[in-house]
């Protein structure tokens, strides 16, 4: 029986796919976390625990959203986010690109009298709309949730624009303004919050910048301005984390024959400055990137260039270490990877403190690696899990992403 130092242990882990964290009764379903995969083509969502004994995940139920979804364009685009816990109980939004509304569940970290497991999902209203005129589009839909867990936005790629939503109480979602939104910039493929919920960072593949909001006190973004972004490529994912000397934005690049990622210090009016180019060389495009803020690493996963006539060509997953004192990164290692066009990522903790990098493949599985000391990946563990008991989806699969809360 593990001891009461070892249960507060545990709470301390962190996780990123939806991820929910608990308090441990240790029963026969122990788990550390909840883990939620937008399976997007099949308008479901997958729902596992991840396992503290060994980091597995186990599938618990399957939910509806009540709404359509499509692949998308774009792998780095979040559709799916999750609030932290709060008394037992997450919240977790999905977005459905082809209907262009969002789901909001409340879900029940552990078993509870009325649920029919851990991790239980129940829908808190049918899905919400956008807005008149707001089109998620081809290339997907974005969703991200300001620290304080008040406040959705949604990115729109198919009119270029931003909604946001207030969340009330059990889940529930409320358009702010059903005709006025926030100007995005062309076909945008990603959206971050800060984690101290004074910015919001949207690149753009099109223009190659990134365009920055403040956060008001009322969680209303305020235009910051749009940057540059050097370095060969498209700039397509971003991510925010904090140094000692500064505050940093991290911005992925898909390019032909470079894995690339441009760092940005980032001031309190959300003004970039001082660009530096990190790359590595692997024939890859780059797909996205997940910071670790645990142990201060960033992975980057890249995927082929060939087509889809290629049966499962080999993606590439690069290690950074991401430096304390001003947070530039140093390139660890980048390894030949399994997954198929690699998508969302996150990270699971084991009772003993094992760290799991997992992330979702267009081949519909989970796969996971461990991690170690000094960023290094370990061996992806095979075969995948599947991340759906229906895979009602084209041949070729979704592009899935998955968000792990605690």
């Amino acid at each position: 029986m593990p001891s009461p130092s070892l249960k507060r242990t545990v709470l301390r882990g962190s996780v990123v796919v939806a991820v929910l964290a608990w308090m441990p009764s240790f029963q026969a379903h122990e788990h550390t976390a909840c883990v939620e995969v937008n399976n997007i083509s099949n308008n479901r969502l997958g729902i596992f625990e991840l396992l503290g004994l060994t980091g597995e995940l186990k599938r618990v139920e399957e939910v509806t959203t009540g709404g359509v979804g499509r692949n998308g364009g774009y792998i780095s685009i979040p559709q799916i986010v999750s609030t932290p816990a709060v008394a037992g109980h997450a919240c977790v939004f999905a977005a459905n690109a082809a209907t262009n509304d969002v789901t909001a569940f409340d879900v029940a970290i552990e078993k509870e009298v009325d649920t029919p497991c851990p991790c239980h999902n129940k829908a808190a209203g049918p899905p919400v709309s956008i807005g008149v005129g707001a089109i998620f589009g081809a290339l997907g839909a974005g969703v991200a949730v300001t620290p304080d867990a008040r406040t959705l936005y949604t990115l729109n790629p198919g009119s270029s624009d931003l909604s946001r939503f207030v969340i009330r109480r059990g889940c529930a979602l409320q358009l702010v303004n059903e005709r006025e939104r926030t100007q995005a910039p062309p076909a945008p493929s990603d959206i971050q919050v800060k984690p101290d919920g004074r910015c919001v960072a949207v690149p753009s593949p099109v223009t190659d910048r990134v365009a920055m909001y403040r956060i008001g006190t009322g969680n209303e973004l305020v235009r910051a301005g749009q940057f540059d972004v050097p370095g060969p490529g498209r700039a397509t994912s971003v991510q925010f984390t904090r140094s000692v000397l500064a505050d940093v934005l991290y911005v992925s690049k898909a390019a032909s024959g470079q894995a690339v990622i441009t760092r940005f210090d980032v001031d309190r009016e959300c003004q970039l400055a001082r660009p530096a180019v990190t790359a590595v060389t692997t024939g890859r495009m780059s797909s996205v990137a997940q910071l670790d803020p645990e142990n201060l690493c960033l992975y980057a996963a890249n995927h082929t260039v060939a087509t889809l006539a290629v049966n499962h060509p080999p993606s590439t997953l690069s290690a950074f270490s991401v430096n304390p004192l001003t947070g530039s990164l140093a390139h660890v290692i980048t390894v030949e990877d399994v997954a198929f066009y690699p998508a969302g990522m996150g990270f699971g903790k084991t009772y003993s403190g094992q760290r799991f990098l997992y992330y979702t493949s267009f081949t519909r599985e989970i796969f996971r690696r461990p991690l170690a000391a000094g960023c290094l990946p370990g061996p992806v563990v095979r075969p995948g899990v599947p991340a759906s008991e229906n895979p009602t989806l084209p041949a070729t699969g979704p592009l899935r992403t998955l968000t792990i809360v605690q």
